[in-house]
């Protein structure tokens, strides 16, 4: 079985497969209590599947873009798994794990999350043959400037908002189609998928080196004062 981890944003996901099959998932949203909330309901997991940390084949966490403590603390808790069960710890792109299950619709895909400033960050996919193929690289931009760079019908996912999935109806009508149901739709499956493929091939992230992909710096308020002043 392969573990994996999902703390990009504050709707926390686990689960516990193999390809297909489903031993077990967890989701639940976040306080901002990451830290205290992670570890415990990995032991959950496993206990409920009956199995133990030297049973798991394999790691799969979640790369980013996402919340700056969110990313930490899963890629942290990720790394110490993977050093201390000596098991391949493969990292998945948030963007690529919620757009594979639109991969195959027919059109190109859009997925994207809000990094706030009215941003977003946006990666574009594709199908060929059977593989997914990202045709644009994460990056920050906002709705307009996609919008106006989309020409043909394109599927919009991810954790998008009301308004976010109203202004992509306004300003693309039929050429953007965000499925219902989409940006609540967990990603923590799709991202194991993928990230099991990987590690069947024989690839995996080396815990020591990996770091996750932020889009920009956490925003940390400077003292009004200095220390002791």
């Amino acid at each position: 079985m392969y573990l994996a981890i999902d703390t990009a944003t504050r709707d926390l996901a686990l689960a516990l497969m193999d390809d297909a099959e489903i031993a077990g998932q967890f989701h639940w949203r976040t306080r901002q209590n990451h830290t205290k909330e992670l570890i415990p309901a990995i032991r959950r997991l496993l206990n409920k599947a009956e199995l133990g940390l030297n049973d798991l084949e394999g790691i799969v966490v979640s790369l980013g873009p996402g919340a700056f403590s969110g990313l930490r603390v899963g890629m942290t808790t990720a790394k110490g798994l993977a050093v201390g069960t000596g098991a391949p710890l493969v990292a998945v792109p948030t963007l690529d794990a919620a757009a594979y299950p639109m991969i195959g619709l027919g059109a190109p895909v859009c997925a994207l999350m809000p990094v706030g400033r009215e941003e977003v960050a946006a990666a574009m996919y594709r199908a060929n043959g059977s593989e997914m193929e990202k045709t644009v690289d994460e990056r920050l931009t906002t709705i307009e400037a996609l919008a106006d760079s989309i020409r043909e019908s394109t599927i919009f996912c991810g954790p998008i908002t009301e308004d976010m999935e109203l202004e992509i109806r306004e300003r693309l009508g039929d050429r953007g189609l965000a499925p219902r149901g989409v940006g609540h739709a967990s990603r923590v499956v799709p991202m194991g998928q993928i990230g099991i493929r990987r590690i069947r091939k024989g690839e995996s992230d080396d815990p020591v080196t990996l770091q996750p992909l932020y889009m920009r710096r956490p925003s940390i308020s400077r003292p009004t004062r200095p220390p002791g002043g």
